[in-house]
């Protein structure tokens, strides 16, 4: 089982990570690309079903199993409601949903953790060595673009008339969070400390120079700050230094020409704001119409009322970019609700941690939660281009409050 186990887990990842763009397959992506996860489910499923005897045996040791079993509930309700509002035959409505079962993924890591020998630094270690090579690949592609082109199996768009790869939005942003806290950990090992520094650098300079996303930008950071600020908040000799020099970096960086491109780009009167502006209006309308389930799961078509109905009358419009709306506007209040539950049970556990003095071995969970929290209103986590951080963030804290309370550490019971 646990060979089994270990190469479903390795295809999962190389899925995600779509074979780091390297290999131009169109059958494959059509089954597998940040908007199609239908290969990765199916192996989430079969792993599931394998497991699926332990899981139910061992189910209350599942800290977030009834947040996770809740949320597949809510999809399939909103399942049997989007075929039977729309028409829709069974594979349409798949295709417009699969990828929120990846959350099951969680009851796998889990499993997987548990095992002698497993740790969550098999997670980190493959988040943040992905992040390195998935950074260096798209740095390299951007960098060598305008002489040889795209060579990467890649979509791509401009922005400062400079190629712009959106690609690496789920796992580089959490990977350099993750990254930067595993380098304030004393209790990481020197080895995975000089990863966690270059994938942190090579991560940020990937996001900043080659996604070009603000909002992304932002957040990352403002994950990162969170984890110097619990690090360091008995210290403020170290705090204020570190401060002193984030705000020289800062300094420096607004007399750069890339700073006045970001600053530019986000006028009020630019195509980004406005799209936003009309996709916010055009989604919160719907929401008002249908409340409760709101949209569900809808499959667009061209030249059909359904494309309409998820791209907006003229048929540039996205979910994906407004968040949390987005969100609402498939999953009604109800999904909103439970965005709510996910959100103050993770921040709960948190201040377990926090409360047991373990918090510091973890700070990379604070980091990704404030991440979560902030790109909620825009790079929200349940788009299926980064939702599979979601089971894994659940099964490493999981995992880290099971230590404590093994450990005798919690101080009330959970």
């Amino acid at each position: 089982m646990k060979r089994i186990l270990n190469t479903g887990i390795l295809i999962i990842f190389l899925l995600e990570l779509n074979f780091f763009y390297v290999w131009n397959n169109a059958t494959l992506s059509v089954y597998n690309s940040k908007y199609q996860k239908i290969l990765l489910v199916l192996i989430t499923l079969i792993l599931f079903e394998l497991l699926l005897a332990f899981i139910l045996k061992k189910y209350k040791t599942y800290i977030f199993g009834n947040l996770v079993i809740s949320f597949v509930l809510i999809w399939v309700v909103e399942f049997i409601y989007s075929k039977l509002l729309y028409e829709q035959n069974f594979m349409q409505v798949i295709k417009a949903s699969n990828s929120y079962l990846l959350i099951l993924l969680y009851f796998i890591f889990v499993y997987y953790l548990s095992q002698k020998g497993v740790s969550e630094k098999f997670l980190h270690k493959i988040l943040v060595v992905s992040t390195i090579i998935l950074s260096f690949l798209f740095i390299i592609q951007w960098n060598l673009y305008h002489k040889f082109g795209i060579f990467l199996n890649i979509p791509f768009n401009v922005r400062f008339d400079e190629l712009r790869i959106t690609e690496g939005e789920g796992v580089i942003n959490v990977g350099i969070v993750i990254a930067f806290a595993l380098i304030f950990n004393k209790q990481v090992n020197k080895g995975l400390k000089i990863i966690s520094i270059l994938a942190a650098f090579i991560g940020l300079f990937e996001l900043i120079f080659v996604q070009k996303t603000r909002l992304a930008i932002f957040c990352v950071l403002i994950g990162c700050f969170v984890v110097l600020l619990i690090k360091f908040h008995k210290n403020v000799k170290s705090l204020v230094l570190l401060t002193i020099i984030l705000t020289l970096v800062v300094i420096a960086s607004i007399n750069s020409s890339y700073y006045k491109n970001y600053i530019s780009s986000a006028d009020s009167t630019g195509f980004s704001y406005t799209a936003r502006q009309q996709e916010a209006l055009f989604y919160l309308d719907q929401i008002k119409q249908h409340p409760l389930l709101s949209m569900g799961f809808i499959d667009p078509v061209k030249f059909d009322r359904s494309f309409q109905l998820v791209r907006g009358p003229q048929g540039y419009l996205f979910k994906s970019d407004v968040g949390i709306i987005g969100f609402v506007n498939t999953f009604g209040i109800i999904g909103f609700f439970w965005y709510l539950a996910f959100l103050y049970k993770t921040l709960k556990y948190l201040f377990v941690l926090w409360n047991s003095n373990l918090l510091n071995n973890y700070l990379e969970l604070a980091g990704i939660w404030v991440f979560l929290f902030t790109s909620s209103f825009t790079l929200i986590i349940m788009d299926s281009q980064r939702i599979i951080a979601l089971p894994v963030y659940l099964a490493i804290l999981d995992g880290a409050v099971k230590r404590a309370y093994e450990k005798n550490l919690i101080k009330f019971n959970i």
